[in-house]
């Protein structure tokens, strides 16, 4: 199998990907409940982070120390229960960064998604947890058909 079609495939592979990760997106939305969680704690942790970068043809990986923040929140469903759960809240370059940092505060309120069934399974009510890995998987596969596509189209016609 060839460089050029296999960029075709990953391609057609992502944005089927992405369809299907956007249908089951729909599907719990219009199952969801709304509720407002309060943010109870947030927690700082120090790690090692990297970041990955290509520069001229390399991969250059840099570790570096870091400050990793979870935040905690909570929220009653309609029936009355209440749920706990934890989502990341950024980080920090740097040991022992403050919570101020992060990207919640405690007793900060946020909307929440839930579906009455699972209700232990939220989502943030956020453009980006919603929607943003589906977006994001679905550019990648636009990006990679155009490209198998064009190397096809030139190896077919040299």
């Amino acid at each position: 199998m060839s460089k050029r079609f296999l960029l075709l495939i990953i391609g057609l592979a992502l944005v089927i990907v992405s369809g299907v990760w956007g249908i089951k997106t729909t599907l719990f939305l219009l199952d969801a409940e709304r509720a407002t969680a309060t943010i109870t704690a947030v927690r700082n942790t120090n790690s090692t982070c990297r970041q990955t970068r290509r520069q001229r043809r390399r991969t250059i990986e840099t570790r570096y120390d870091c400050t990793i923040f979870t935040a905690e929140f909570e929220y009653r469903t309609d029936a009355g229960q209440l749920i706990t759960f934890e989502r990341g809240a950024g980080s920090v370059r740097g040991h022992g960064q403050p919570v101020s940092r992060a990207r919640f505060t405690a007793a900060q309120t946020v909307g929440v998604l839930y579906r009455p069934d699972r209700p232990d399974k939220p989502s943030l009510d956020e453009f980006a947890e919603l929607w943003g890995g589906s977006l994001l998987t679905a550019i990648a596969g636009f990006i990679f058909i155009p490209f198998g596509l064009i190397a096809l189209v030139r190896r077919g016609t040299a």
